[in-house]
């Protein structure tokens, strides 16, 4: 997996990838998925891709919402949404 890779799989409670439910993003389904699979409201996830279209669909669930670009800088946006990491 790609997050291993990156080293970063560590800073995330749970991971979903919407090809393991055969969804693709960004299909409001997913996100729906996301939010029951979970069992929490939008505003108390946050959710991150690498294409801004999947990350803009979030924000209008009201989801937090990072554009994934390198490790580094998710490390420091989770740490300003309050994450701790």
């Amino acid at each position: 997996m790609l997050l291993d890779k990156l080293g970063i799989k560590d800073l995330f409670d749970q991971i979903l990838v919407s090809s393991d439910y055969h969804l693709r993003k960004p299909d409001t389904k997913f996100y729906e998925l996301l939010l029951s699979k979970l069992s929490m409201k939008s505003d108390e996830i946050v959710f991150t891709d690498d294409t801004s279209g999947n990350v803009d669909a979030a924000i209008k669930l009201g989801i937090n919402a990072i554009h994934f670009q390198s490790a580094a800088l998710l490390a420091e946006e989770l740490k300003e949404l309050g994450v701790k990491i």
